[in-house]
């Protein structure tokens, strides 16, 4: 007989292996993007003149 699909133990390890280079490149990711200069609208840049 022939055995179809794949095993619980199969997809655990699959889903074990992406969850940890996910955990590799996410504080990186988040690390950029929170570098990157956030773009100004005109309603930040009336609301920065109204506060100074």
């Amino acid at each position: 007989m022939k055995k179809n699909g794949f095993s619980l133990i199969e997809l655990m390890v699959i889903v074990a292996i992406i969850a940890f280079f996910i955990g590799l490149t996410l504080p990186q990711f988040l690390k950029e993007r929170s570098n990157q200069k956030q773009p100004e609208g005109p309603q930040a840049k009336v609301s920065k003149t109204l506060e100074n």
